[in-house]
């Protein structure tokens, strides 16, 4: 894929190495800003040569934007600070969001969680030139990616940035170019942020699949917590195989609609 030349530096904000990647294959002029990277994700892009600035708040934000005169582009994914809007208006084209859902539905921090848990079988995403409202602004382009029965939330943010990758990106230069965005109607729900991932205090109370859906969408982060234990593998079984699950080290849940499951 040929890169895109500016002459002024395009900033990325985000957490996702990979994400980072792809516009540093993408874009000959970028610097990168971030506000969370583990060790292993830091000696990946240090080996690739890329420089990270790494800040903690706004004030460390606007120092950096301080040293450039006019920006050209900002483009964001998995960024835990919110943008002010005298930050976004710095921006000669704006900042550009890559949000996990098609716009205005699973407007929130944790859109991919809410989508499992919702049993949804498409998982959207949305590139959107941001306003200060959280998940709103201007649609630039859109797309879906299939979700299988045992996808985890990593795995739907990697179908994710390869179609970001593939289609979405250089669609929404192209509409942006052309002038073909469309402002983002304030309606869908807002889902709060899942801080404390999602706990279930008796699996009685809730169908097979609701529970299967609650594992599957903490897998990434540590399970699901399930009657004060938290699991990350699940199974829909039929009564007779649950003595083998037993010895496989699976604990055996009955949920609402009479079915159970093997979780571990």
């Amino acid at each position: 894929m040929k890169k895109i030349n500016i002459d002024r530096p395009i900033l990325i904000f985000s957490r996702s190495v990979n994400f980072i990647e792809i516009c540093n294959q993408r874009f000959k002029n970028i610097k990168i800003i971030s506000d969370k990277l583990n060790t292993k994700d830091k000696q990946i892009l240090k080996k690739k040569k890329i420089s990270v600035n790494i800040i903690k708040n706004h004030k460390d934000m606007y120092k950096i934007l301080k040293k450039h005169n006019e920006l050209e582009l900002g483009l964001s994914y998995g960024f835990g600070i919110i943008f002010k809007k005298k930050i976004i208006k710095k921006f000669k084209n704006g900042i550009w969001n890559l949000h996990s859902s098609i716009l205005p539905n699973y407007r929130g921090r944790h859109p991919i969680s809410y989508a499992i848990l919702n049993d949804e079988k498409k998982i959207g995403a949305t590139i959107h030139k941001i306003n200060e409202k959280i998940d709103l602004g201007y649609t630039l382009s859109n797309g879906s990616v299939a979700r299988n029965l045992r996808d985890d939330e990593n795995i739907i943010k990697n179908k994710i940035l390869n179609l970001f990758r593939k289609k979405l990106l250089s669609r929404a230069i192209k509409n942006f170019k052309k002038n073909k965005i469309y402002k983002i109607k304030n309606k869908g729900k807002y889902y709060p942020p899942l801080l404390n991932g999602i706990e279930i205090k008796n699996s009685k109370m809730y169908n097979a699949k609701y529970l299967f859906n609650a594992i599957y969408s903490q897998k990434s982060f540590g399970g699901a917590k399930i009657q004060n234990k938290k699991y990350t593998d699940a199974y829909f079984i039929s009564s007779k195989r649950t003595k083998s699950y037993v010895k496989k080290g699976y604990k055996i849940l009955i949920s609402k609609d009479k079915i159970y499951l093997a979780v571990k």
